[in-house]
């Protein structure tokens, strides 16, 4: 029957319980140690010719024998756990990218809805054929102060204005529709519109050029949120609620994708009693 020692190293986490790791080391460590005891012992008694000649020699390319299939055999142990930790970094990886992708999605979503959805059909829809306000501004206001005639246009001749500060952002919107527009504001653009989602957060460049950055292995598919990568389509778990912050009633999300080789440990954004979308595995 196959043993393993376990050994667990406890790492200290300030946010809450010490996170548990367990090193585990399989049989074959203790049966090579064994047998090069073995050899070693051999190898006296045949120094101290307590063992003949011939039969050292046997015993020796037995030792041989045994000593090249044990190093293949910690060789393949070795590069098993190498394949596996790399596939469970690339996993990691891109589960980030994922849950990363589903955070911005929810952000975009609660901009405009004023909550977080727990439905991903509805998430993945409104990626699809949702609209984001996006803030068009082209030019430079003129460092001027407005005119009597702006005022009035603005606020009315009843408001009485005093002419005090330099033209806003907001005012020169207002005077883009006075006849005719000021001169020094012609060519001048600050107006918000509404732009699909997809185009304007997830064909961004920044957001194309940041997913390069990270090496991410699949391109964003917005059906491929419902899902775990690499583990058969495996349904994210997400979970939405709200806090109270006086008279006011804040939504809060927790979305969730455990591991699909290393079960031990579950990826976490958000957190379902606090406005918070910090992650848990920055101190793993």
């Amino acid at each position: 029957m196959k043993t393993a020692s376990v050994t667990v190293i406890e790492q200290f986490n300030p946010n809450g319980a010490p996170i548990k790791h367990e090193l585990i080391q399989g049989p074959e460590f203790r049966i090579a140690a064994l047998f090069f005891i073995l050899v070693g012992i051999i190898w006296l008694l045949y120094v101290l010719n307590v063992l003949r000649s011939f039969i050292g020699i046997g015993v020796t390319v037995l030792a041989l024998a045994g000593a090249v299939f044990l190093l293949y055999k910690d060789y393949s142990i070795i590069k098993q756990d190498v394949d596996f930790n790399n596939r469970k970094e690339l996993i990691f990886k891109e589960i980030k990218g994922r849950i990363n992708d589903i955070k911005i999605a929810e952000n975009e979503f609660k901009n405009e809805k004023g909550y977080y959805t727990a439905n991903m059909d509805t998430l993945v829809n409104y990626v699809k054929t949702g609209y984001t306000i996006q803030y068009n501004r082209k030019g430079t206001l003129p460092v001027r102060r407005l005119t009597r005639d702006e005022s009035n246009f603005i606020y009315g001749k009843r408001a009485n204005k005093a002419l005090d500060n330099n033209i806003t952002d907001v005012e020169a919107k207002a005077l883009l529709k006075m006849n005719p527009v000021p001169a020094d504001l012609t060519g001048i653009v600050r107006d918000t519109v509404y732009v699909p989602v997809i185009e304007s957060v997830f064909e961004a460049p920044s957001y194309v050029e940041q997913r390069a950055k990270k090496g991410l292995m699949f391109d964003f598919v917005p059906d491929s949120l419902r899902y775990i990568p690499f583990s058969g389509q495996t349904p994210v778990i997400m979970d939405t609620a709200s806090v109270s912050r006086g008279e006011l009633k804040i939504s809060t999300i927790l979305i969730q994708m455990p591991h699909p080789i290393d079960t031990s440990f579950t990826h976490k954004i958000g957190d379902l009693n606090d406005n918070s979308l910090k992650d848990n595995w920055s101190l793993k």
